[in-house]
């Protein structure tokens, strides 16, 4: 099989990602994970590990981590998923957590990262979403 396409799902909270991302990985031919960068450090889907979990596992990672090297953020990505049988394969991730990892940005540029930016342009909706889920 040929080169993956690979690609990232980004936008904020309340605008559509979950949804978008959600109806890609029921593509057979696309596989798209949930967020791997949220701060939580349990497993995503297929088996794929958070970056929580990744650098909890290993002294060297937890002390890249707290220095804010992007080579751990790189590091992660490169190991992040397994080779799928598919056309293509992505992740989501949200604006908060690429400001906390903005290396990540410099990987999808050196990896040719496909972007799908997500915007919703009804800020009111985008507001009635977040309250009704906060209730």
């Amino acid at each position: 099989m040929g080169k993956q396409t690979r690609f990232v799902v980004f936008g904020i909270q309340r605008t559509g990602t979950t949804l978008l991302r959600s109806l890609l990985d029921q593509h057979p031919d696309i596989v798209c994970v949930s967020e791997l960068f949220q701060y939580k450090t349990e497993d995503v889907e297929y088996g794929i590990r958070r970056f929580r979990s990744f650098v909890r596992d290993s002294p060297r990672r937890r002390v890249l981590d707290l220095l804010r090297w992007g080579s751990i953020v790189h590091e992660y990505l490169d190991t992040a998923y397994p080779e799928f049988d598919t056309g293509a394969v992505g992740f989501k991730i949200m604006l908060n957590q690429i400001r906390r990892y903005q290396s990540v940005l410099n990987y999808f540029k050196l990896n040719q990262f496909q972007v799908i930016h997500v915007v919703r342009s009804n800020i009111l909706k985008t507001h009635i979403s977040r309250l009704r889920a906060r209730q």
